[in-house]
């Protein structure tokens, strides 16, 4: 992470009205604590040809500061993101500013996934053997081999100890482990200041994804199903209908264990697992009112078609050629409200979507689920 210097006597502005500000939806920080005020980029990146790409959050009045002693560079501003494009090869640029220089060093594209389906997530203190168990999945149903973790400032364990439990699991898998040190950002209502989703969006893609086969955004608690055929019918059917990606939508998973007959809040975290939650209902699970907004999706890309338009949390921005799926289709990612993490317990919008509140008769078996967690986890 490369910071504005303290000698420079400035940061970045929000663009939420002062008044806005203590109207914050998520994780019980206020807006000071949770935005980025001082990150001018997250990377460096060679891109061959004479480009060096800096990727961060939105410059906004801070791009007057930047000049570069290397080459011209050029701004295009994307959805809570600047890229910062300059012209030059060096592995080591340098920023003048009269109130103090930065040199920055560049980075390396990884081939790591050339050729391969990859996943990425971002991740604050899941529990290692969700995250275990969320790898074996995609690689053993889906045959996913690259995975990408963004981890945002873990407290419960160090990067090193993630990558060092993870890189010990006994399947064909490359797992990096990225520090991600970027606030997260508040989660306003007028959503303009979580940009450490959308800049880590863009650097998958530079960085990691733009070799790929395929490139997947999923959760930790979220696993793609698919009723008929598997991902490469998915990439066949983009081929054919010369798309560019496929989004699809959820069905949110109730936290009831069957065999323990109890809810997921009344196990510890530790005790959680992807096998025991397959129901769901047609009901929000913390008033007994219809699922309404908790319908959300996510998506699949082609990236060597996909390079020129923005890729966001549950959609694409930009010229792009999607075709969606509900959960008729057969495509759909299962939502497991049990696989909760202490990081989200004081997310108000949450509303305690761990705790079993809905009328039984109201609870349906999901087959598909119930059929592939078995085959998986035994």
């Amino acid at each position: 992470m490369i910071r504005i210097p303290k000698s420079w006597g400035v940061k970045r502005e929000p663009r939420t009205p002062i008044e806005q500000r203590k109207n914050i939806i998520t994780l019980g920080l206020s807006y000071d604590e949770q935005f980025d005020w001082d990150i001018l980029f997250a990377d460096a990146l060679k891109l061959g040809n004479n480009r060096t790409l800096l990727i961060g959050a939105p410059l906004y009045e801070l791009k007057k500061e930047i000049k570069f002693a290397n080459g011209n560079h050029q701004f295009l501003d994307l959805d809570k993101v600047t890229l910062t494009l300059v012209e030059t090869d060096d592995d080591i640029i340098t920023l003048v500013n009269e109130k103090g220089n930065i040199d920055i060093t560049v980075n390396d594209l990884s081939f790591d996934f050339e050729n391969i389906g990859c996943i990425m997530t971002m991740q604050k203190n899941e529990p290692i053997h969700w995250i275990e168990d969320w790898i074996k999945y995609y690689n053993l149903e889906h045959n996913v081999r690259g995975f990408v973790i963004y981890d945002n400032n873990s407290d419960d364990y160090t990067v090193s100890e993630l990558r060092d439990k993870l890189s010990k699991i006994d399947l064909d898998v490359i797992v990096h482990v990225v520090d991600w040190c970027m606030p997260h950002g508040p989660n306003t209502p007028s959503w303009d200041s979580d940009f450490a989703r959308y800049v880590m969006f863009e650097h998958f893609k530079y960085k990691y994804a733009w070799c790929s086969r395929y490139a997947i955004n999923q959760d930790i608690d979220e696993l793609l199903m698919i009723r008929d055929g598997n991902i490469e019918d998915l990439i066949e059917f983009i081929d054919q209908n010369n798309l560019t990606s496929i989004i699809y939508g959820n069905r949110n998973m109730e936290p009831y264990n069957e065999k323990l007959e109890i809810s997921a809040h009344q196990l510890q975290v530790c005790d959680r697992r992807f096998k025991d939650y397959y129901y769901y209902s047609e009901y929000n699970n913390t008033n007994n009112t219809k699922v309404g907004k908790r319908l959300i999706d996510k998506w699949i890309v082609i990236p060597e078609r996909g390079m020129e338009f923005q890729w966001r949390n549950h959609d694409f921005y930009g010229d792009h050629r999607s075709a969606r799926f509900d959960v008729n289709s057969g495509v759909y990612f299962a939502h497991f409200y049990a696989m909760q993490s202490k990081n989200k317990d004081k997310h108000p919008s949450f509303y305690n979507r761990n705790q079993q509140l809905v009328d039984m008769n109201n609870l349906k078996i999901d087959n598909l689920v119930r059929s592939k967690l078995k085959k998986i986890y035994g």
